[in-house]
């Protein structure tokens, strides 16, 4: 017996049932009438967009608290709602900085990789190991010296720097 449903146009969204994104950035493909189930992968632009959203929705989400704590700012929120807001508009701008380092499992690395499949698709894997080699070496050395010692000048003045960079779009929504 044959298909009792008309032909669909041919795309993605006739091939996925509801079975979520997975986080490599593609899809799932249960069933059509001639594929077999599988992985499918998004193109390069959209796998870039797919990990560019989660950078931009820790921004957004910085932004809205930001907004919010202007206007308790203004009215006269209570302290603790006003602490409340600047601790999560503080960790969502962290986040985002995290987010954007080009490490495996982050957003960022998401970004690279799509970035360099379009650039330089056959080099991919051999510069992603040298990038997830260095950084993850450099972020391993951070975590295990600091566990021993004080922060560096280096260390004080980069988080000194980031802190400054908040609070200055603090000081744009609370002026």
């Amino acid at each position: 017996m044959g298909n009792p449903f008309p032909p669909e146009k041919a795309s993605w969204r006739t091939t996925q049932y509801c079975l979520g994104w997975l986080p490599c950035g593609g899809y799932v493909n249960l069933q059509s009438d001639n594929s077999p189930a599988g992985i499918l992968s998004k193109k390069n632009h959209q796998q870039f967009m797919i990990h560019f959203a989660g950078v931009m929705f820790n921004l957004i989400s910085m932004l809205m608290a930001l907004t919010v704590l202007g206007i308790g700012a203004r009215v006269g929120f209570p302290d603790m709602t006003m602490n409340l807001l600047y601790g999560f508009a503080n960790i969502s701008f962290g986040l985002a900085l995290l987010n954007v380092l080009p490490l495996p499992g982050l957003d960022g690395s998401g970004m690279l990789i799509s970035i360099l499949n379009y650039v330089l698709p056959d080099k991919v894997q051999i510069i992603m190991r040298n990038i997830n080699s260095v950084l993850g070496m450099l972020v391993f050395v951070f975590i295990v010296s600091s566990w021993f010692r004080e922060s560096s000048a280096i260390e004080a003045s980069f988080f000194r720097f980031v802190n400054n960079c908040f609070d200055s779009i603090v000081m744009l929504f609370v002026g």
